[in-house]
């Protein structure tokens, strides 16, 4: 399914969760052209329903690796898929690493995910990767008549066991271990059949951007991964058998994605020889662009960032006005730089946009205006003060532009080409 016939024949699984081995073809959890590299060598890693699906392919790419892995399950209707999944992983275990082990339980209570992390503690003495990967879905048929205990159900598995294994886990992990937590597209597009769902994994990223800000000072990394869809049980288990052949043919590709597509993303965010630096974020294995969350995004972002620029200019012209030393503007620029350092702004273009307008403006205030009130300090033929003289006019022709321009490059579509083009034209 990774490359050919783009649809699945119709079929459909009654319950939840929904079973691998009935499945029509099966989930490819394997890439025969994946060449590992001993990147996980001497970790332990503990990855909640890893018996199937998205879960299963990260099992065994984090084998592939060197980990040493213990997932959970549910008891009963699983037990044949974890069966599968943990020949799968002695296979492929590397000689250092420890047996696999799988772990029966409900995670939708906080004592289960406790006993959880106790008897992983016990087998290997150790966590330093923990994936919250176990989900429920159900198609909500109408607003109206929202299940009050099915929507419990399904936010127990899907975000209060996220609170619960990390509760837990992260008392014993230590500084360069990493928690990876999964979402979905439909955290960002949102899904019309998929309410409860979608509220749940919009709850894992506010869980994920919130938690890297606790956890940073510790040195754990806290990120996500948020599949497009995937072909794993979950989706014969929810949608009707007439929906299944065009599952996933609305993306760019055209197609569903596999299990194994997604995996080394949360290889890539386990390592910390590939990933160090990055915690936070959430990584976007979809099929298609999120035009929709980009759009909403960058305009909140954008709306910020003039907000921001306003305050800054304010700041400066208040400085100028009260005739205050250069120190004073100086500090003022200082913090420009600052706050835009931590701007949430997503797109490069428009960051780089705003930094370079506000540092260039407030450059050619400390150059051109500020000498106009102290012309008393300078010595006669001292320029170290001023530097090279720069127009006064290209301070207000910059103002204009930005405020006449920039909404036409946003409209236009073509922002980092326009802005780039009258950066390099006012300034150069």
């Amino acid at each position: 399914m990774a490359s050919g016939n783009n649809t699945f024949p119709p079929q459909s699984q009654k319950e939840q969760p929904g079973l691998e081995y009935i499945m029509n073809p099966r989930p490819q959890f394997a890439n025969p052209d994946y060449k590992p590299s001993n990147k996980l060598s001497g970790k332990v890693a503990l990855v909640t329903g890893g018996d199937s699906g998205i879960g299963r392919s990260v099992c065994y790419h984090f084998v592939m690796e060197g980990a040493t892995v213990a997932f959970t399950y549910v008891k009963g209707p699983e037990d044949r898929d974890m069966e599968e999944t943990l020949q799968i992983l002695q296979r492929v275990k590397r000689p250092e690493a420890k047996d696999p082990i799988a772990i029966p339980t409900d995670l939708g209570l906080d004592e289960n995910c406790k006993q959880v992390v106790d008897q992983v503690m016990k087998a290997f003495g150790q966590i330093d990767i923990l994936v919250n990967n176990a989900a429920l879905q159900f198609v909500d048929e109408s607003v109206e008549d929202f299940d009050p205990e099915l929507i419990e159900k399904v936010f127990r598995t899907n975000i209060f066991s996220h609170f619960f294994m990390i509760r837990h886990a992260v008392r014993h992990m230590k500084a360069g271990s990493s928690i990876i937590n999964t979402t979905s597209v439909n955290a960002y597009h949102g899904h019309s059949q998929l309410l409860v769902y979608s509220s749940t994994k919009g709850a894992v990223v506010g869980l994920i951007r919130a938690l890297a800000l606790r956890l940073a000072e510790r040195g754990i990394r806290i990120n996500g991964v948020a599949p497009g869809p995937i072909w794993t049980p979950l989706t014969p288990a929810t949608f009707k058998a007439e929906e299944i052949p065009s599952f996933g043919t609305e993306t760019t590709m055209g197609r569903a994605g596999q299990p194994y597509e997604i995996a080394p993303s949360f290889v890539f965010l386990a390592s910390n020889a590939d990933s160090s630096y990055v915690t936070g974020q959430v990584l976007h294995p979809n099929g298609h662009s999120l035009s929709l969350s980009l759009s909403l995004s960058l305009s909140l972002s954008l709306s910020l960032s003039l907000s921001l620029d306003i305050i800054i200019i304010i700041i400066f012209w208040f400085c100028l006005c009260r005739r205050q030393h250069s120190e004073c503007l100086t500090g003022c620029f200082v913090y420009a730089e600052k706050l835009y350092r931590i701007s949430p702004s997503m797109y490069p273009c428009v960051y780089y946009f705003n930094y370079i307008f506000i540092k260039n403006v407030l450059s050619f205030v400390l150059i051109n205006v500020e000498p106009i009130y102290h012309t008393s300090n300078i010595k006669e033929g001292d320029t170290s003060t001023c530097g090279e003289r720069v127009p006064l006019y290209n301070f207000y022709m910059c103002m204009y532009v930005y405020v006449c321009f920039f909404p036409f490059c946003l409209k236009s579509g073509s922002t980092y080409v326009s802005c780039t083009f009258t950066c390099r034209l006012l300034y150069t």
